[in-house]
């Protein structure tokens, strides 16, 4: 067994722990959620009585449920209505939505995948950046930051006179 592996011959820091599975679970509802929200906006360019009937699914079926809905849209059984203004027949196919969300949400969960770590660096610099502009004095630059914030304190009388001697 080398050394840094486990009794299975695992690598404990390849393993996953529940933080992240909890945080893939977030995600993986976050990203169903916009892909839904994405196919829908879709479905409504091109047909509104579908996207009315996709909008009624949400309702009843919210897809922040993320796998939940997309199982729910997949056991849908296929609706043949007829528009009541228009009389136009429509074949509502649940299962192919349910495919478009799932083919979108990939392509958003590669698409994270690529920018999440850069923002997640960039926003870091940001946060400090922003700590040690406020909170580092270099001398006349920023004159009106507090001296409290510049560590900069009187010392107690008792201890000036101890540093005098």
């Amino acid at each position: 067994m080398r050394a840094g592996s486990n009794k299975q011959g695992k690598d404990p820091a390849l393993e996953e722990s529940d933080f992240d599975r909890e945080t893939a679970r977030l995600a993986v509802r976050m990203l169903t959620a916009r892909a839904a929200g994405m196919v829908l906006q879709n479905v409504a360019e091109v047909d509104d009585f579908k996207a009315a009937w996709l909008q009624e699914h949400f309702k009843q079926n919210p897809p922040i449920e993320g796998n939940e809905f997309l199982a729910n849209l997949l056991e849908a059984k296929p609706v043949y209505a007829t528009d009541p203004y228009t009389g136009a027949t429509y074949h509502i196919n649940p299962a192919a939505i349910a495919n478009a969300v799932l083919v979108t949400r990939e392509a958003l969960a590669a698409k994270l995948s690529r920018s999440i770590t850069p923002k997640v660096a960039d926003a870091n610099i940001a946060i400090m950046r922003s700590h040690l502009e406020r909170h580092t004095y270099v001398s006349g630059s920023n004159d009106d930051v507090k001296p409290s914030f510049r560590q900069y304190r009187k010392r107690p009388q008792h201890q000036q006179q101890r540093l005098a001697q």
